[in-house]
């Protein structure tokens, strides 16, 4: 007997892998960014927002993280003059980055393939990126008469600094992965085949802090960027005081002075 209708697939798959959990696009062929994929995006990071994973990586299925925004859609609400279902767009896409970005735990963009503009606003929205050498990043959006409005001219000024960050903005000049990495915008650039190693291998490096230091981390560190560097300053005093009384902290501190190494001030 066949089927009254075919099922839909998910957008967005997501597993856990211990502490680990993987966030991963799929919509084909390129991830292309429309309504449906960034609200199904939306979804499991409100979720995820609320679990007690320690690490949070996205990336892609296909031959991309994600190409970018579905050029076919804008193309024809633009010519529509479909100003409320394309602000509604670009606020959808707005809100669920800032939420990216505002992850408690640690986040990792892996990157591959041509990754432009929404799709590179996706991967500077996480915390550290790692890219195959196959990556081409950068934001075209300029020659298209737009801008990228997802947090985009923010956080890439805050890489590269506001010279580097109009240059690429301006002229919307694509990338390499070794450019990427050489101006600051990725942490590592690997071989594509060796891409999910490496992968593991930096997630296993961030995992080694205790969950309660990662998250205060990242706190201090938005609140310098976000409110100044009294506030980061601030926010810091009241960690240090906070982690130092951890019970995961306190047996660390044991183990290590009972290995026999001399106690250290830090």
């Amino acid at each position: 007997m066949e089927a009254s209708a075919t099922l839909q697939q998910p957008l967005v798959r997501v597993s856990r892998d211990g502490p680990v959990a993987r966030v991963e696009l799929d919509r084909p062929p390129v991830n292309a960014l429309d309504l449906a994929l960034v609200q199904a995006l939306a979804t499991e990071v409100r979720e995820l927002a609320g679990s007690d994973a320690e690490l949070a990586v996205f990336s892609g299925r296909g031959p991309s993280l994600a190409a970018g925004g579905d050029i076919k859609w804008m193309h024809a609400k633009t010519t529509q003059r479909d100003a409320g279902a394309l602000r509604t767009f670009f606020r959808a896409v707005q809100t669920l980055y800032d939420d990216i970005e505002q992850l408690p735990m640690p986040t990792i963009a892996v990157v591959h393939g041509v990754t432009l503009g929404g799709g590179f606003e996706l991967a500077l929205a996480c915390d550290l990126r790692i890219v195959a050498d196959d990556a081409v990043l950068g934001f075209p959006e300029s020659g298209l008469g737009l801008l990228p409005a997802a947090g985009g001219t923010q956080r890439i000024t805050e890489l590269v600094g506001r010279s580097r960050a109009l240059e690429l903005l301006y002229t919307g000049r694509r990338l390499t992965a070794a450019e990427a990495l050489a101006l600051g915008l990725v942490n590592r650039a690997v071989a594509a085949d060796d891409l999910a190693a490496a992968t593991e291998e930096l997630a296993a490096a961030v995992l080694n802090a205790t969950p309660a230091a990662l998250r205060a981390i990242k706190q201090c560190v938005r609140a310098r960027i976000e409110d100044g560097r009294p506030q980061g300053a601030r926010r810091e005093r009241a960690a240090i005081e906070q982690l130092a009384l951890e019970p995961d902290t306190v047996a660390r501190l044991k183990a290590f002075h009972g290995r026999g190494r001399r106690p250290t001030t830090t």
